[in-house]
Formats: C-alpha cells, structure tokens, sequence
C-alpha cells in the first residue's frame, strides 16, 4: 500500500513506491540529470530507476560523481555538467550526501557562481532552480525533507563567515 504525506515537500513512500517515480517525474519534464554515487549501479538500483524514467519517456543524463561529505568541487562540477545537458528536473538517488549534492547542483546550476559563493551569499541565482525529486536510499538523514545542504569546502582550512568564530572546514 502507497502512502502520501505533504508539507512543503510531498512525500510518497510505502512498499513499492518506487513504482511511482516515473509518472511523477514526467510531471515535471522529459529530461533528468540523476543524480548518484559511483557504484550505485552494482546494486542493480540504477539500470532499474533508469529503466522506468525511459519507459516513461524520460530521458536520463547521469552523474555519478559523489562522495561521503560531498564536495563543493563535486557540486560545481555536476552543476556545470547540467547548465551544458539543460535537464528539466533532477533526481537525487542515494543517501544524505546525493540528495545533498543534488540540492546543491540544482541551485548552482541556476547561474554561473560556485556552490560556495551561494553558501555565502555572494551570488544569487539567475535562473529559476528547477524541481528535485529524492529517492532516498538509506534511512535517517532526512534531507528529502529540507532545503538545507551539508557540503565540504576542502580550499579553505579556516573561514571567519559573517562574524562567526572561525572553524575548521574540510
């Protein structure tokens, strides 16, 4: 049985629910840059996302680049990768760190500043961020539900932000 909860962010969830993704996606468009770790393909879960997104007509571009403590190197690198593919919707397919990163690259890729200078506030951006669906593949982070993004700033080892005690970062 399939279940809906909403607030800001709809949820769909319950024993195979999965089966949803591909009619809700094609809601939102006929293009998705998923979204990924690199070896989510070895537990068959990708082929069988991917499959669904094309028989829904849907046209899958991917990146497969993140990492635990996602990097804002990795975001601006998936962010440049979707201002060149121009997908109509993403879709973040992992744990806290993919939906995270997808988050991220949704944002950047709505201008042409690095993740960093939006973390900032040195950059707004220029377009409209377009839509993102998470499918969650571990419990407990719950970054399918909120706006906010934990990313790792490895090129600075201290940084005093906006009057706040300088901290270690990376």
């Amino acid at each position: 049985m399939t279940s809906r909860f909403q607030l800001t962010t709809e949820i769909i969830f319950g024993a195979g629910s999965l089966e949803n993704l591909g009619p809700e996606a094609a809601k939102l468009g006929r293009k998705a840059l998923l979204v990924t770790y690199p070896d989510i393909r070895r537990i068959g879960l990708l082929d069988r996302v991917v499959s669904d997104l094309k028989a829904h007509n849907i046209e899958v571009v991917i990146f497969d680049k993140v990492q635990c403590n996602p990097r804002t190197t990795t975001v601006d690198e998936g962010a440049a990768f979707a201002r060149q593919e121009k997908p109509d919707f993403f879709i973040g397919l992992g744990g806290g760190s993919v939906m995270d990163t997808t988050k991220g690259i949704a944002v950047t890729s709505a201008g042409t500043a690095s993740v960093w200078d939006y973390t900032l506030h040195r950059a707004s951006p220029q377009s409209p961020i377009r839509p993102i669906i998470q499918v969650p593949t571990i419990a407990g982070t719950g970054s399918e539900m909120n706006p906010s993004a934990v990313l790792t700033h490895w090129e600075i080892t201290y940084q005093n932000v906006a009057g706040r005690v300088p901290r270690a970062s990376g």
